[in-house]
């Protein structure tokens, strides 16, 4: 060897290096020089690995985005020793952290211990401290130190002069090492995004001060591409605003802006991830971080934001709008609370640098309101809030819609959402096409889809709902399913639909979890809804997560028109009634089989079929029962258009009859011939007219009296061709005298007509020369006795107001998933009213729009008011200046049902009821059926018991929030029985929803009767065939058998066929009656019973004790016939 080079690589490539002019060893023959040529490769490397370069260093800069801290807006600066090619993004006004390292490779010979570096930067986009302070603005190296006053200072705008030396032990640099870190700051700039210009000046100097072959500078001086430097790219980008859009429950567009202004909370968290996403650490707190108190260092380190929320400008649905401003840009799942409403997911939002984002983008979302405690979910604890706060004025969370006043507006609400729990990712529930709000059964019945429209980014994979109906329009299975759907029909009006596929929708699409149509029943109003029971999915997230789906009750009230009407015809002659039933069919329907019966007394007339019937139509005559039938063959019997006759009875008059009754006429099952035979139509029939049915007659001494126009008394029976909604007052006091000191009852009802109620608010208002009472007559806080079997069961305030003159009450549902919204017709209660002076031609009482204070009248349906009539309760004075109440009660407008209030006897009048007055509510003035005697109890087939006295209910409590019955009863102590329905689903052993608890009526002589125990005291009787229902087990061990007059303090649910009731109190004390196949308790005389004693033997394990309140119950719902 006689020489050796040092090269030291200056950049990245590949270089030539030749030797030229020299002579080594001989020339060649030609004279030449013999030229030695070589290339040497630098290749590229990482801050992390780079490869055996000897001689030169390179810088690198890697770069972090320092997260939000709890303990502080900035983190603390840290330095790594290794680090990675940096790429990445940063958002407007947060912090962007530069690490410098020493890129020194793996068998380097130097050992660099002083480095004057000079970073340089773009001042128009980011920024360094003019003045920096060690740990806050630079942090260095493990055995570094600064080298001279300062390590770090900034002399000119865009370079950042950092002066360090190596105080550790000297040793070779064969890794990347860091040697400082640098915060910069990031300004806000324009456009939406752009590139960071980071970079090392030509000035920087790396250098071994001694002991080393090169004492020159050790840094890169090559200043072209091929640098050994390694720099990041970063690219700023402006911040991201986020605008969320929802309804928000029990507002109205035209309500005030103070009811839109709320505190809500939104944050948001990564697809797929289950935790907030972290927010990055600012130099200046920014508004929209949430805080607790004042302190910036407790600001949350994630992305949890509060703001105040305000109406949209220009909506015309009440939709409140919150922004939150200066978010880093990406996708997020975002949630939204309101101040008393269940979070919300809204998946799939995309931020885009320096633009707002409305959240959700194409549907809109409706917050949950009724979370008063704040623990995100709607439950007992929030009804004890409201229950706490009602009728006043406040600003507690319990007043959900921001009214300023905790009323039946903020209870609907709640009732809605109950058992809710959030956050909820929403979906939105249809019934395509939609349901109609008028039919008839003339209609070949519409197959509606019910879809779910899925939240973006969630994919459906069980579903199950539930679409309920009432006796007037019922939801029912239609023959076939969609694949991997699943109908049953688990009540008569009531199916369930069970999806357990995504129908190919895939996430964030439309998914058709089953059908259903709807099958007419009786004429009227019914509500049908629709509610997603449960539904479960999972999210798009890498594994998925499970997710749980809801969305809102859908459902429409529905007129059903009757599809035929018919009339009941009667002349008289010599004696004998000739009646008929004519029958008008509308539309294109073609009416046949079924049957069409008329009812007579026996005691008064024998009746002959007419020996000519209309084709097709067989007459039959019961005289035992006093009925009449006309049976339609299906296959021969034709009836289109109309009115025409489809049966023809003469009813001649017995010898020495005497005494007056009704002619009543019915016609059921008959079915459309011109619908689909598959699915043949049952047409909904109703009289033409109220009235139309019936048959008023008197006949003395064998011989027919003047024919008389239906009276109906205390009856009020009208037809409405509107949908329009009532709050009603009656009483039986009409056309009786009432003097001072009489008490009146007047009985309080609501009509829902179009839309099922939540709730209702009443005020009344008393007239001159009476004042409020109880039932015994005292001035006691409790005026109300509250009706057995009432739809809004839950009695949230009665108060006296306005010096005693105004009666504040306030009606509710019970709350829970399984119990719906109420429509149609009923009674709620009765308050009484005394005569204290000398009143005059006015009205008694009346419902006024507003009490003292915040409380008004209304009706309540899913927190917004129901615009309904105010009834009133007029008084008169007749010729001979008696003080009457009106014998005609009318209710304007006209409501589509009957009102048979319960009566109750006038203290200081006549009257025939009995004096024990049950505490529950006032018992009937009802008389013996006219021309029949009631059968002697002598005529059962086994001896009863004396017929106890009803026994009071002041040992009978009902928890409506709880669900639950408390029974004292003496000798057994407190037994409490819980309502309502444990399983809604029919299985192989019972054939209906199953009740929570069933009861058996144990006593002397009808032991047997078993029932289910619906909420309001109510009991549903156990038919045979639902045996299966029966835990018999629970009933033995548990002390649920009952003797009757435990039993009869409950109200019946309805007139199941086959039961016997027996009445063992009051006026009706005796009186027997059969339920037939159509749920009408028919009256058995005594001459019925006596000649039909092996049939009453044989059915009377079905007899059921019932008090005459009971009976006056069923008769309200048209249950009752004489």
């Amino acid at each position: 060897m006689i020489a050796t080079i040092y090269l030291r690589p200056l950049r990245r490539g590949s270089l030539d290096i030749n030797t030229t002019a020299a002579t080594i060893g001989e020339f060649t023959a030609s004279g030449d020089n013999p030229d030695f040529n070589w290339t040497i490769t630098t290749t590229s490397g990482t801050v992390a690995s780079v490869p055996a370069v000897r001689g030169t260093i390179g810088l690198g800069l890697t770069v972090t985005f320092p997260p939000a801290v709890t303990s502080g807006l900035a983190p603390p600066l840290e330095v790594t020793t290794t680090g990675t090619v940096a790429t990445g993004t940063v958002t407007d006004l947060r912090f962007l952290d530069v690490q410098v390292a020493a890129l020194a490779g793996t068998a380097d010979m130097q050992q660099a211990d002083r480095f004057d570096l000079d970073i340089t930067y773009d001042p128009t986009q980011i920024s360094f401290a003019t003045s920096p302070a060690s740990g806050t603005d630079f942090a260095l190296a493990s055995g570094t130190a600064a080298n001279g006053n300062s390590a770090v200072a900034v002399t000119t705008p865009g370079t950042v002069q950092v002066r360090l030396v190596r105080t550790a032990t000297p040793s070779l640099l064969t890794t990347p090492t860091a040697v400082i870190r640098l915060r910069f700051s990031v300004l806000a700039g324009t456009p939406a995004t752009s590139a960071i210009t980071l970079g090392i000046a030509t000035t920087t100097d790396i250098r071994q001060q001694t002991g080393t072959p090169f004492v020159t500078n050790l840094y890169d001086s090559g200043r072209d591409a091929q640098t050994l430097d390694v720099l990041p790219a970063v690219t700023r980008q402006k911040p991201s605003t986020l605008t969320v859009e929802a309804l928000l429950q029990g507002r109205a567009a035209s309500d005030a802006d103070a009811r839109f202004i709320q505190t809500m909370r939104v944050g948001l968290r990564r697809p797929g991830e289950t935790t907030f996403a972290t927010r990055r650490a600012q130099p200046v707190t920014p508004p929209s971080v949430a805080s607790d108190g004042t302190n910036p260092a407790t600001a949350s380190a994630t992305m949890r934001y509060t703001g105040t929320s305000a109406r949209k400008s220009g909506s015309t649905t009440p939709l409140s709008t919150v922004t939150i401003g200066d978010l880093e840009p990406g996708t997020y799942d975002v949630l939204v609370k309101g101040r008393s409403a269940l979070t919300v997911i809204i998946r799939g939002i995309s931020l885009t640098p320096g633009g707002t984002t409305t959240a959700p983008a194409t549907t809109v979302i409706s917050l949950p309101e009724g979370d008063a405690s704040g623990d995100d979910a709607i439950n007992s604890a929030d009804f004890v809030a409201l229950s706490r706060t009602f009728g006043t004025v406040t600003t507690s969370t319990a007043d959900f819609n921001q009214s300023g006043y905790v009323d039946a507006w903020d209870f609907s609400l709640l009732a809605r959402n109950f058992g809710l729990a959030g956050p909820m990712n929403l979906a939105n529930l249809a019934a395509s096409p939609p349901l109609p709000t008028s039919t008839t059964s003339a209609n070949n019945p519409t197959t509606h889809d019910v879809t779910l429209a899925m939240p973006a980014g969630v994919t459906l994979d069980r579903a199950r709902v539930i679409v309920s109906g009432t006796a007037t329009i019922a939801a029912t299975c239609p023959p076939s399913q969609p694949a991997g759907i699943t109908c049953t029909a688990d009540t008569a009006s009531r199916v369930t639909l069970v999806a357990t596929t995504d129908g190919g929708a895939g996430s964030g699409g439309t998914v058709t979890v089953g059908q259903f149509t709807l099958a007419p029943g009786t004429p009227g109003t019914g509500n049908v809804s629709v509610t997603l029971a449960e539904a479960s999915g999972h999210d798009s997230a890498t594994p998925p997560t499970a997710v749980t789906i809801r969305a809102p009750v859908t459902g429409a009230v529905i007129t059903v028109d009757p599809a035929a009407t018919f009339d009941l015809n009667v002349t008289t002659q010599s004696g004998i009634l000739t009646a008929g039933i004519d029958l008008t069919v509308g539309g294109t329907a073609t009416a046949t089989g079924g049957r069409a019966t008329i009812d007579y007394d026996p005691a008064h007339f024998t009746a002959t079929c007419a020996a000519t019937q209309p084709a097709g139509v067989t007459c039959d005559t019961q005289s035992l029962s006093g009925r009449v039938s006309f049976i339609l063959d299906s296959a021969i019997a034709a009836f289109t258009g109309g009115p025409a006759s489809i049966g023809t009875v003469t009813l001649t008059t017995k010898a020495g009859a005497t005494g007056e009754g009704d002619l009543r006429a019915s016609v059921a099952t008959l079915t459309d011939s011109a619908s689909d035979p598959s699915t043949r139509t049952t047409l909904v029939t109703a009289p033409s007219e109220p009235g139309a049915e019936t048959h008023h007659y008197t006949v003395a001494d064998g011989a027919i009296g003047a024919l008389n126009a239906r009276v109906t008394g205390a009856r009020v029976s009208t037809r409405a061709t509107g949908a329009g909604a009532s709050i009603w007052l009656a009483s039986p006091a009409q056309g009786v005298a009432i003097t001072p000191g009489s008490i009146v009852p007047v009985s309080i009802g609501v009509s829902t007509g179009s839309q099922a109620i939540d709730a209702t608010q009443i005020v009344l208002e008393l007239g001159h020369g009476f004042e409020f009472v109880d039932a015994s007559g005292a001035n006691t806080a409790s005026m109300l006795t509250r009706a057995t079997g009432s739809p809004l069961p839950v009695v949230l305030r009665q108060a006296l107001t306005g010096a005693q003159s105004l009666l504040e009450l306030g009606f509710a549902r019970q709350v829970g998933s399984s119990v719906g919204s109420f429509s149609g017709q009923g009674l709620l209660g009765t308050v009484y009213l005394r005569v204290t002076g000398t009143a005059t031609s006015r009205d008694a009482v009346t419902v006024v729009p507003a009490g003292t204070g915040r409380f008004e009248t209304g009706l309540v349906s899913d927190g917004a008011s129901v615009t309904a009539t105010l009834g009133r309760l007029p008084i008169t004075i007749d010729a001979t200046g008696t003080l009457m109440i009106p014998g005609t009660v009318t209710v304007s407008p006209p409501v589509d049902a009957v009102i048979e209030p319960i009566l109750a006897p006038i203290a200081g009048a006549p009257s025939n009821a009995p004096s024990n007055i049950a505490s529950d509510g006032p018992a009937p003035t009802v008389t013996a059926p006219r021309g029949a005697s009631r059968p002697a109890t002598t005529a059962s087939p086994v001896s009863p018991a004396t017929a106890p006295a009803r026994i009071g209910r002041e040992g009978f409590v009902e928890d409506a929030i709880r669900g639950v019955i408390t029974l004292s009863i003496p000798g057994r102590g407190a037994i409490e029985l819980q309502t309502g329905i444990a399983t809604p689903e029919p299985d192989a052993w019972c054939p209906v929803a199953r009740h929570t608890t069933y009861i058996r009526l144990e006593d002397t002589g009808i032991a047997g009767a078993t029932f289910g125990v619906e909420p309001g005291g109510v009991l549903d009787w156990v038919t045979p065939e639902r045996a299966g229902c029966v835990n018999w087990t629970a009933i033995a061990t548990g002390g649920l058998t009952f003797t009757k007059e435990t039993i009869m303090q409950f109200q019946l649910a309805r007139a199941a066929p086959g039961a016997l009731l027996w009445v063992l109190d009051g006026d009706r004390n005796g009186e027997l009656y059969e339920v037939d196949s159509l749920g009408v308790a028919r009256y058995i005389t005594a001459e019925t019973f006596s000649s039909n004693q092996d049939h009453f033997t044989r059915v009377w394990a079905n007899v059921i004790p019932v008090s005459s309140g009971q009976i006056e119950g069923l008769a309200s719902r048209g249950s009752i016939a004489r």
